[in-house]
This record gives structure tokens, sequence and C-alpha cells, in this order.
């Protein structure tokens, strides 16, 4: 599998009438809101021609651009996906039953993923996404490769070191991209495009009822990705600087489970309807 690290200014060269996604890392909940953020372009139009559209995304934000990529960019398949695994209770991750041996082996993960594996199966198969961009993080130099987009690296770089096993990419070991790229957008891209929309995870509100403790405890675990989308959030979204860029990241949700679906939060229509009225009120 190509490594794009050294190509990536060339690639994105000669792209002043397309359009950018970028979507970050944040569990199963991103991945509805990238369904969702993506089904309120298309009705909009901003999604009518797929051939100028480009994706560049980092573990679940990953792999929902690169399921879309596979469907022509039109979110109505993917989406029509999430709700055949809704109906039939379809777990993408399981917890292992001896998963509590993670504590102690050297690279046992707590999680078996193989529901998750199978649908990626199901809808990429063998193909390679050209117009989408992934990053995983290399686990002997900790730093970022980058890959086209495709059932391998969108499971390199979903790869939570603990949670799921690492993903083998030529003769390395890649965890999930979070950890070196949580958000891949750099300042330099925000003018090769004439629009760039930054998919972000909504925030979790942190209750104070009987799970408050567990729930502080899991927010510290993600501090340093929360605080990687806040920087990113409150950079991007300085027009003075950054024009052409537009920020998506729907309103704050409680008890997000970020190992599984979400239906009962409805996150997906949440996401659309938060950018159907963002971006009609940018156009007034």
């Amino acid at each position: 599998m190509i490594i794009l690290n050294n190509k990536m200014v060339e690639m994105y060269s000669d792209k002043e009438g397309c359009i950018l996604i970028v979507a970050a890392g944040g569990g199963f909940p991103q991945l509805e809101t990238v369904v969702g953020c993506s089904l309120a372009l298309q009705e909009i139009g901003i999604l009518r021609d797929p051939n100028i559209v480009y994706g560049r995304g980092t573990s679940a934000g990953a792999i929902g651009l690169t399921c879309l990529s596979r469907y022509n960019w039109d979110p109505l398949e993917l989406h029509s996906i999430i709700w055949d695994n809704y109906d039939t209770k379809r777990d993408l991750v399981s917890l292992k039953f001896w998963w509590w041996l993670g504590l102690f082996k050297q690279g046992y993960s707590f999680y078996n993923r193989a529901g998750l594996e199978d649908m990626l199966y199901d809808i990429l198969g063998d193909t390679i996404c050209l117009d989408v961009i992934v990053s995983a993080t290399n686990s002997t130099t900790l730093e970022c490769d980058y890959f086209y987009g495709c059932r391998r690296s969108v499971l390199a770089s979903s790869s939570i070191q603990k949670v799921f096993p690492a993903t083998r990419i030529n003769s390395d070991l890649y965890w999930d991209g979070g950890y070196c790229d949580n958000v891949p957008m750099e300042a330099w891209l925000a003018n090769r495009f004439k629009k760039v929309y930054i998919i972000l995870p909504p925030k979790e509100k942190v209750s104070d009822g009987k799970w408050g403790v567990l729930n502080r405890f899991k927010r510290s675990f993600l501090a340093k990705l929360e605080q990687e989308v806040n920087e990113a959030e409150r950079i991007f979204t300085k027009k003075d600087l950054y024009p052409n860029c537009v920020v998506l990241r729907p309103p704050p949700q409680e008890n997000m489970n970020l190992l599984g679906w979400s239906k009962n939060l409805n996150l997906i229509e949440t996401a659309k309807q938060y950018t159907k009225t963002k971006l009609t009120l940018e156009r007034k």
C-alpha cells in the first residue's frame, strides 16, 4: 500500500474549484455525525457533483468519508446501511470474554471488532478510494502516515490501543490516527479548495448523576483528543483568516456510546438539521 506522506502538496494542487470534507475521529457518534452532515450537504446541493469532492479523515471520520466515497458521495446508501444495523442490533464491536487479560498481556485488546470488519468488507471490499486520504499512527515511529481510503487503512486509522488490535499495513503495525492527527486539517489546505467543511464530533454532556464519576473518567481519558478538536474549532472559525472554511460541530449530547450506535440519541437527524440551519444562516 502506498504511503502518501511526501505527495500531499502535489495531490492538492489545482483544486480551486473543488470541495474538501475533513472528518475528525470520535467513535461511532462521529460516524453518525458524518452521515448526518453529509445528508444536509447533499440536500443543499453541495454534493451535487461527486467529481469535485475530496475527503480527509481520521478514525471514525475516515470510515465515514471512505464509505461515502465508495457510494459516489451519496450519503443515502450509507444511511440505509446504518439503519439496517440499528434494526438488526448487529454488534460491530463486542467485549471479549477474557477482556481482563488486556490489563496484563502486551498486545491484547479488550474488544473484538469482527462485526465492523464484516460491515466494511460488505461496503468497501477491495476498493481503493483515491479521493480520500486517511491518517494512521505508525507504531514504530509514532508519527502519522497517510494512505488512500480503503478497508485496511480505515481499520488502521481506528485501531485504538488496548481497545482494538493494531492493524498491519505493508511491514508496519498501525494504531489509531487520533494519536498523531485527530483533525487532519492543515492551514495550507484552506485556500487550496473552493470550500472546506470540517466535521467535528459533538461534545458530550457529563452528568452529575449516578454515573457521573465514570463519565468524568472517560472524559479525562479522551482529554487530549477533545483538546485538539476544540483547538481546531477555535482556529478554523476565524473567518478573517480562513474564509473558505466551515466548521460543523453539532450541539452537545449526553451519554454517547463511543463503541456502539446511538439510535436513541438520533444523532444523524440532529447533525443533519444542525448543518442545514448553519449553512442556511451563513448564506444570508
